[in-house]
């Protein structure tokens, strides 16, 4: 649409528009939501002609055009169009009741599943039913630029008690983390980490029952798959009780460190057969200064 030159000498509040040209204040103009523009150091003239500090409209396609003015002249020095975010602001799985699909946000789509769209257009979630239609089943949500899934929210019967959640790499389409949770679909009760090439779980950690404290750790390979290592913490979840490490390519346990209540001293090391499971070869005893006690061979 075009758009005539107005000349800004008798516009009231040009002024002010002068004194901000004049402190050199860079335009800074803020968008949030459907079609509020903030305007706070320059003025905006609108597709009517008008110099407003305030743009509470939008042109075709959602698109906006903000003139800039050079300072001391009402001369447009460029007409940009600002770049809206496609991000969009979604509630988080945990806040959704789906005990009632049909009170979900979002509209149907032809297949009976709920959308939620941004401001492009954009599928940025979708609601699928459980099978009788009634509950929530599960949620993905979706990178709105490329479609691209980057998580999934899987909920328990009622529809409104997680289960899991999994989220994914946008450029590999890959699991990247799991997460799972108690019975109250709120505490965490293990996480597992994926490598992004191979979808290999890379590692697991396990908390105890509020959530937040640390049980154990493993750490896997990202090529076989298999444990490589696992920390074990007492119930303070930073205090270390055993670590035990795994020969990556059979799996089997070949050393297990134990240590005193402090975390730091050790008491014993036990090692392994790694080409049998859990066969012990021996077990070497320490003293409180750390010196060999004794050794003891498996029977």
């Amino acid at each position: 649409m075009q758009v005539n030159s107005v000349s800004l000498s008798n516009i009231s509040g040009y002024q002010n528009h002068k004194q901000h040209a004049q402190s050199n204040v860079s335009p800074n103009i803020a968008f949030e939501g459907k079609g509020d523009v903030f305007e706070k150091t320059k003025f905006v003239q609108n597709f009517k002609n008008k110099i407003k500090q305030v743009l509470n409209c939008l042109r075709p396609k959602k698109e906006l055009k903000v003139r800039e003015y050079e300072p001391n002249t009402d001369k447009i020095a460029k007409s940009v169009k600002p770049q809206q975010s496609s991000s969009f602001a979604l509630k988080p799985a945990t806040e959704i009741d789906g005990s009632d699909f049909s009170k979900l946000e979002g509209e149907f789509d032809k297949y009976g599943d709920k959308v939620i769209k941004d401001d492009n257009g954009n599928v940025v979630r979708k609601f699928w039913p459980s099978g009788d239609g009634k509950t929530l089943d599960w949620i993905n949500d979706y990178e709105p630029k490329t479609g691209k899934k980057i998580k999934q929210s899987s909920f328990r019967e009622d529809g409104k008690t997680l289960d899991f959640i999994y989220d994914y790499d946008p450029k590999t389409d890959k699991q990247i983390k799991g997460s799972f949770f108690r019975k109250d679909g709120k505490t965490l009760s293990w996480v597992n980490d994926y490598d992004p090439n191979t979808g290999n779980k890379i590692k697991q950690t396990c908390f105890r029952e509020d959530g937040k404290t640390l049980a154990w750790v493993a750490d896997y390979d990202p090529d076989t798959g298999n444990k490589i290592k696992q920390t074990c913490f007492r119930k303070d979840g930073k205090t270390l009780s055993w670590v035990a490490d795994y020969d990556p390519n059979t799996g089997n346990k070949i050393k297990l460190i134990s240590f005193r209540e402090d975390g730091k001293k050790v008491l014993f090391v036990t090692e392994y057969d790694p080409k049998i499971a859990n066969k012990e070869i021996r077990r070497i005893y320490y003293k409180e200064d750390g010196t060999v006690d004794k050794i003891v061979p498996a029977e």
